[in-house]
């Protein structure tokens, strides 16, 4: 009698977390067009391996916490980073960024 191989409980569980996440970016907001709507500056990174950074200081707070309503998160960096020439910027936290993404202090 042939025995039934067990399913593989770990490939299952790893396709089924990667199919909520692709759910969920799927049913987001898209930021950017979000941040073009409210007319603001902004520089996208993320097709080169970068960040969606933001432009500006405390004057966009009302801006942030309306995205972070809305399950957009976006963390504040003094003085930005190369990407925004120095600018002090906010740079958009996804769900499942790489630790090595995200910028040093």
């Amino acid at each position: 009698m042939k025995r039934k191989a067990k399913p593989d409980i770990k490939a299952h569980t790893q396709l089924k977390r990667e199919a909520e996440r692709k759910a969920k970016r799927a049913s987001k907001i898209d930021v950017v067009e979000l941040i073009k709507a409210a007319g603001l500056k902004y520089y996208d990174k993320r097709s080169q391996g970068g960040l969606l950074w933001l432009l500006g200081s405390m004057e966009r707070l009302e801006f942030v916490n309306f995205c972070g309503r809305h399950g957009i998160r976006f963390i504040y960096r003094h003085g930005g980073s190369w990407a925004t020439v120095s600018q002090h910027a906010w740079w958009y936290a996804e769900d499942d960024m790489d630790d090595d993404r995200i910028p040093r202090c």
